[in-house]
């Protein structure tokens, strides 16, 4: 019965991330990707007696979401009973904080099971992101076509923008930019040819979804991605003996070079981050929200104002549009200072593959330039990251060890 149980779980679990990214699916915040990760708990708790086993290997993301909610619910108490509730609005809080805990329950579960059934966790993750692969080239071939499909958009804009099932084309977007990545890595794992390029083509076809939407943070990723991605295949050592020493020795070669092309190039590259920034945003909406964003957080700078919009703007208090603002609005400098620990701690984890260090590349762009906080995709996509670094670190052991 625990074996059926914990099995069920799993394939729940697959199911409902693969449904995560189509929002337009949704009944208001509910969809049946999140119906099916809770059905999927129901299982998992049922399977062990009611214990949730700890995951070591994606510690650094549970740590994350713990201490970030731990110092937000700090900054709403000081928010609402010292400063008389100064900023945000009550609802706004409880829709943010109920995401936060549903992303840290995902991660929780998702370690659970891979702990307690000692699967190939890397297999969990190469089925999810192969059916995404199918789906999303399914939808972009489609949209050519057709707008919609059963009366949900695939793409917006008269059918410029792709945009496959979801209510904000960033909501695609973030995920694309990076699947190109996440495709490169699955495709350098197997020797049959016919996967080989099964994962090439949809390396090539996510460039294009990516880049449609109409998201020049997308368009950012990609090339972010792809620059920190080859510069890791070719100046730093994934393995091996002195690999502390040369990283080291490329680091401070490499950091010296692009402190040098940006003294050089210094208005190209402020212009291309303004244009980051303000993603078609000709009436500087963003660009006054930011600056209202600092303001209005710097009167509450250690631990915020807690979960919910806090950004002043038009005689009311909006989302700030960007992860790290969001950040230090709900959860103060000290917010700040364990996303940045964890952004390092995680690349470094990332560090022993190029494709995935793309991967991450693609992402912290829209960490910088839009808010991931509450994008349970992402999170998911960071996880897969997570584990397949992982399988790569064990794989290298067991080498050294039958050496």
């Amino acid at each position: 019965m625990q074996k059926i149980s914990n099995n069920i779980s799993l394939r729940l679990l697959l199911i409902g991330f693969f449904f995560t990214p189509f929002t337009s699916l949704r009944i208001g915040p509910i969809g049946p990707g999140e119906m099916l990760i809770l059905l999927s708990l129901f299982f998992a708790l049922l399977g062990s007696k009611g214990l949730i086993l700890i995951d070591k290997r994606i510690q650094v993301i549970t740590n994350f979401w713990c201490l970030f909610i731990f110092i937000a619910l700090s900054g709403f108490f000081y928010n609402h009973l010292f400063l008389g509730s100064a900023s945000g609005h009550f609802s706004s809080a409880i829709f943010d904080l109920s995401s936060y805990l549903f992303v840290l329950l995902s991660v929780l579960i998702t370690g659970h099971l891979m702990r307690f059934n000692e699967i190939d966790e890397s297999k969990f993750f190469y089925n999810l992101f192969k059916s995404w692969a199918v789906a999303y080239s399914i939808l972009y071939i489609i949209s050519f076509f057709t707008p919609t499909i059963f009366g949900l958009p695939l793409a917006t804009n008269e059918g410029k923008n792709f945009s496959p099932l979801v209510d904000n084309i960033h909501q695609a977007s973030s995920l694309t930019c990076a699947m190109v990545f996440v495709m490169i890595y699955m495709g350098t794992l197997v020797e049959d040819n016919k996967r080989k390029f099964f994962y090439i083509i949809s390396a090539i076809l996510f460039a294009p979804m990516a880049v449609t939407s109409g998201s020049s943070k997308a368009l950012f990723g990609i090339i972010f991605g792809a620059i920190i991605g080859v510069t890791t295949y070719l100046f730093f050592k994934q393995s091996g003996k002195y690999k502390v020493l040369i990283n080291f020795i490329s680091s401070l070669v490499l950091i010296s070079f692009l402190l040098g092309v940006f003294a050089v190039y210094f208005n190209i590259i402020t212009s291309a981050g303004i244009e980051l920034f303000q993603d078609a945003d000709p009436r500087n909406s963003r660009q006054t929200l930011y600056w209202s964003s600092i303001q209005h957080g710097l009167e509450s700078f250690l631990i915020g104002y807690g979960p919910g919009s806090h950004t002043p703007f038009r005689q009311d208090f909006w989302d700030a549009h960007n992860t790290i603002l969001t950040v230090f609005l709900q959860s103060g400098i000290l917010g700040v200072l364990v996303l940045i620990y964890f952004g390092l701690r995680l690349f470094g984890k990332l560090s022993n593959h190029y494709a995935i260090v793309g991967a991450f590349g693609a992402v912290s762009i829209y960490v910088l330039g839009g808010d991931v906080l509450r994008r349970l995709p992402i999170w998911i996509l960071l996880l897969g990251l997570v584990y397949f670094s992982s399988a790569i670190n064990s794989k290298q052991k067991l080498k050294k060890i039958h050496k």
